[in-house]
């Protein structure tokens, strides 16, 4: 079904996650490497290791912990400290693009940036983790608040996706926020993994009953035209239709949950980036930002999923 949805790229005043300890530039890689290998080890002889890119992940809390801190050090040290040689340290190939104009390879990726790196603004707002995955807010000076997330290995990125941008410029403030309730981490995938799977995906008359006060909390959910609550109309000024289609991405991280998922926006096939925090299993704040499958590419890229 299609139905009337809140459009603008961010709803609420956002703040940043907890990135867990920092590493210094020159212990990163081994400090990781290090942690990664303890983490393997540990979770293998109590549950089994799936990627987040499933619905029923559940990995080593100290593997989200690695990796949260290892995307929060490579961004503040690449983006923030300008270090071009943090590239080394945290990226590896075949370091996948997909972005629609950004060629995929680690070579590629500092040939773009070592020219004008000095010159990039860039701000962390908050940062997430999940099994092989994490998730980064910030707000780069030129295209405004977009969602970066990564695939990590032996706490290296070797691939990315980001939400379009032009959606969001202004700042957000410097609030912190805290990872809370980690131990309701997987309880929380679940509540906004059924909210796709029962309510969005399948649609129907009663999307909005079913989501209120089994998924959403109506009353502190600020964003009040989510799910249909009341009509709303996009960044454009049309109404916006939007029809969800499947869930591709997850990450969970205490009682935050990002869902990567693909809709049919307007006619048009879009990758939507949502972002809850919820208490009590209840959703109480929302974000969200998107990018549209291109009409063509100026690069071979394996698609916005």
């Amino acid at each position: 079904m299609k139905y009337a949805i809140w459009g603008a790229a961010v709803c609420l005043v956002l703040a940043a996650c907890d990135g867990g300890s920092r590493y210094s530039s020159e212990e990163s890689a081994s400090s990781i490497q290090g942690a990664i290998g303890s983490s393997l080890a540990s979770s293998s002889s109590t549950e089994s290791q799936y990627s987040s890119s499933s619905t029923q992940a559940r990995c080593s809390d100290v593997l989200a912990q690695v990796n949260r801190s290892a995307a929060r050090d490579a961004l503040e040290q690449f983006f923030i400290q300008k270090d071009l040689s943090a590239i080394d340290r945290f990226w590896k190939d075949p370091y996948i693009q997909h972005n629609p104009i950004a060629q995929s390879g680690v070579e590629n990726f500092r040939n773009v940036f070592q020219s004008f790196l000095g010159s990039v603004e860039y701000e962390i707002y908050g940062v997430w983790a999940e099994c092989d995955l994490a998730l980064v807010l910030g707000r780069y000076g030129g295209t405004g608040i977009i969602f970066d997330m990564f695939r990590l290995d032996d706490g290296k990125f070797i691939e990315h996706w980001d939400s379009d941008g032009g959606q969001a410029t202004a700042s957000i403030g410097s609030s912190v926020f805290t990872t809370l309730d980690a131990e309701k981490t997987h309880y929380n995938r679940e509540q906004i993994t059924s909210l796709y799977e029962d309510v969005l995906i399948p649609g129907g008359d009663n999307i909005t009953t079913l989501s209120v006060g089994t998924y959403l909390d109506e009353s502190r959910l600020l964003s009040r035209d989510y799910l249909g609550i009341s009509l709303s109309q996009d960044s454009s000024g049309r109404m916006e239709s939007r029809e969800y289609k499947k869930i591709h991405h997850v990450i969970a991280d205490g009682d935050f949950v990002f869902v990567l998922a693909e809709a049919t926006v307007n006619g048009e096939t879009t990758a939507i980036y949502d972002l809850y925090q919820l208490e009590d299993g209840l959703a109480f704040q929302y974000w969200s930002s998107r990018r549209a499958t291109p009409t063509n590419s100026s690069v071979d890229f394996p698609g916005i999923f």
